[in-house]
């Protein structure tokens, strides 16, 4: 049976979710890499999503989208315009549930990310991560992503 993968624009209830979630994660990584202490790790991280996207889902330049198959939501992405004037897009968030790693949805959200972004207008779209999730580092690099 083929499943039906797709993006889907982010809903405000599920940004907000995603936000919590982000931060966090974030936070938690900056930790790990010695960058920041453990007691304010969530402040600087919310302080500094809170620049990159003042405006939450409705900040200019900034698209959110679940990644959906067959009407269940099996993860998330951000992609971004690099700057202003550019026509360049900026990966900064690729998250596949736990519950579908391992399926292909990676695979064909990157295809998916891919087209996306052409529509929007987009020539290039380099990749950044804010954080690399448990399981999905192997992903990344099989994807040739870093």
């Amino acid at each position: 049976m083929m499943i039906l993968l797709k993006l889907a624009k982010m809903s405000q209830s599920d940004f907000e979710k995603y936000w919590q979630t982000a931060v966090v994660d974030y936070a938690n990584e900056k930790v790990k890499a010695g960058a920041w202490p453990t007691d304010h790790a969530k402040d600087n991280a919310k302080q500094e999503f809170e620049k990159l996207v003042p405006d939450g889902l409705a900040t200019p330049g900034h698209y959110f989208y679940d990644i959906v198959a067959s009407n269940t939501k099996v993860g998330t992405v951000w992609l971004a315009e690099r700057s202003a004037d550019s026509k360049e897009a900026f990966l900064y968030d690729i998250q596949i549930s736990p519950a579908y790693q391992g399926q292909g949805f990676g695979t064909k959200t990157l295809q998916l990310i891919d087209e996306e972004a052409a529509h929007l207008g987009f020539k290039k779209l380099p990749c950044m991560r804010l954080a690399i999730i448990k399981g999905q580092f192997m992903f990344m690099k099989k994807m040739g992503l870093r």
